[in-house]
């Protein structure tokens, strides 16, 4: 900690001190403070105290070190520096990320640079916690007064005095200050639409299914372990996403007049059902030191899409399994409340379903495909730690269907064909810090 930090402390005492009279010789000298806002939070500090302690102005402060060659304010060379401008302490302060932040004070004696007394001042949200601050600045005054009393005299402990029929007034409370959450869970529900084409290649027309509007609801959560201690650097933002999605309400109407004529029994409406599931490793860091910092990150994992039809003559079931490389940004533009985000990615399939149903057999014996998928929208805070979510994705599966080894084999035999997928999204959800 850099010898600037340690100004905080000072600044705390005068907020208990009458606010019309003024500190005459016990001069305080404020540090710069140290880690994100540091600058803002020293700067509200000393404009709270500036007319209720004698501050010594910090260039003031640091040109008297310099001309006295002092380096470091430790011990005797904070005597040095302290002895030109007659300070009597110095505050310093540091604001550290511990699960959110907080501000760490130190106050020391300019005598011998003995530590008086430490303390610790949370933030809610984004400003400093005003209810602890007060507290804090109580206790570093009674340390201050203590220090600067004679041995053998004892301050008499004086009642505040009140106007008549007028109750003391008690600060309102305010919750700790919260960092990044260690795990949140959301309800997810949309809904989405599909365009199926394959190109034929034994008939005259190519296979096409544009599935109409359908509805979907899952679950969501994100798991980031090293988040419950109060350590873990970098490796606080590696973690574990889940996501889990099926349709509410769907059906399919598949109709093609050339295979119709050969399934006269086929069904007008067949059954659908759409299931999902994704499971991935993935790390989103902060850049910079701003409370709520633009973050960039990226995942790894697997997943299936299952897209299954009832039994029909026109369109097969499929089945995607695959992995999943990903990237992703987050840049807020109205603080916690609105932060809008992109996501980028690329899937390596590992089947299309020929197990499952006739997916590949359908079109020809064997099949494989490739997909990429991309997201944009936005999500924030609404309250406390409840949060949205609300976003447009876009999947598209590339296929290609091998040579047929005759029509009675593959009825619709194909060749390249695409599998699109668009979605419409909102989430609610909780976070647990």
């Amino acid at each position: 900690m850099r010898p600037s930090s340690r100004a905080v402390l000072a600044a705390a005492c005068l907020f208990s001190w009458p606010r019309s009279s003024r500190a005459e010789g016990e001069r305080v000298v404020i540090l710069d403070f140290e880690g994100p806002r540091g600058s803002a939070t020293r700067a509200s500090i000393v404009g709270a105290l500036r007319d209720r302690l004698d501050l010594v102005p910090l260039a003031e402060f640091e040109q008297a070190a310099q001309d006295a060659g002092v380096s470091s304010y430790a011990g005797g060379d904070l005597a040095t520096a302290c002895r030109p401008v007659r300070a009597v302490a110095v505050v310093s302060g540091e604001v550290l990320r511990e699960g959110g932040l907080v501000l760490r004070m130190t106050l020391r004696n300019c005598a011998d640079g003995e530590v008086l007394d430490l303390y610790t001042v949370s933030f809610r949200r984004r400003r400093i916690n005003t209810v602890e601050l007060d507290r804090q600045l109580d206790a570093l005054v009674a340390k201050l007064a203590e220090a600067s009393a004679p041995a053998e005299e004892e301050p008499e402990p004086q009642e505040p005095q009140l106007p008549p029929d007028q109750p003391p007034e008690e600060p309102p409370e305010e919750e700790p200050a919260r960092g990044d959450p260690w795990l949140d869970a959301s309800l997810l529900f949309g809904f989405a639409t599909r365009s199926l084409e394959v190109a034929a290649k034994e008939r005259v027309t190519s296979v096409v299914y544009q599935g109409g509007l359908y509805s979907e609801i899952g679950l969501g959560a994100h798991f980031f372990p090293l988040r419950l201690t109060s350590g873990g650097g970098v490796a606080r933002n590696l973690g574990l996403q889940v996501e889990f999605g099926r349709h509410l309400i769907a059906s399919s109407k598949p109709k093609d007049d050339a295979v119709d004529a050969e399934c006269p029994d086929a069904p007008a409406e067949v059954s659908t059902s759409l299931l999902e599931l994704g499971v991935a490793a993935q790390g989103l860091f902060p850049i910079g030191d701003a409370p709520e910092p633009p973050r960039i990150g990226g995942s790894i994992g697997w997943g299936l899409k299952d897209f299954t039809l009832g039994a029909n003559c026109y369109v097969a079931s499929f089945a995607y399994r695959f992995f999943r490389l990903g990237i992703e940004a987050h840049y807020p533009v109205a603080k916690a409340l609105v932060i809008p985000f992109v996501s980028l990615g690329y899937r390596i399939v590992t089947t299309v379903g020929d197990g499952v149903d006739y997916a590949g057999g359908f079109y020809g014996p064997g099949a494989s495909a490739s997909a990429f998928d991309a997201a944009i929208g936005a999500h924030g805070t609404i309250v406390d730690n409840v949060f949205y979510l609300a976003s447009l994705e876009y999947v598209s599966f590339s296929l290609a269907f091998s040579q047929p080894n005759g029509p009675e084999d593959a009825p619709l035999a194909g060749g390249d064909g695409s599998d699109a997928y668009l979605r419409l999204r909102a989430a609610i959800g909780y976070a647990f810090r």
